[in-house]
């Protein structure tokens, strides 16, 4: 890591965490950060870190359930263009139950 580039192919959370930890070794190699207070820090952004990338899974896994819904959902209204499929189509897109229409 030392004064090398950010890798490519890196996810936000990854990218965010190179470039601090890169930032904070270079604080503690020019002595304007002490060990402990390097220590500290270090453990705060890795904290943040498995927050945040924890976070971004949840939603890379939740978004492609949500497009396969929507895609299954609009290829039957393609085929069978009707209120029951149109149905579908409207609660794939905004993700709601399959007994939305009777839940009150």
């Amino acid at each position: 890591m030392q004064g090398q580039p950010l890798p490519k192919g890196l996810d936000v959370a990854d990218s965010c965490l190179y470039v601090a930890l890169k930032n904070l070794y270079a604080m503690y190699r020019n002595k304007l950060i002490s060990r402990k207070d390097a220590t500290e820090e270090k453990r705060r952004l890795v904290y943040n870190w498995t927050t945040d990338k924890s976070k971004l899974d949840f939603l890379n896994r939740d978004s492609e359930t949500l497009r396969d819904k929507i895609g299954t959902a609009s290829e039957d209204y393609k085929n069978n263009p009707c209120i029951e499929t149109a149905e579908k189509l409207y609660a794939a897109f905004y993700n709601l139950p399959e007994d939305w229409r009777t839940k009150k």
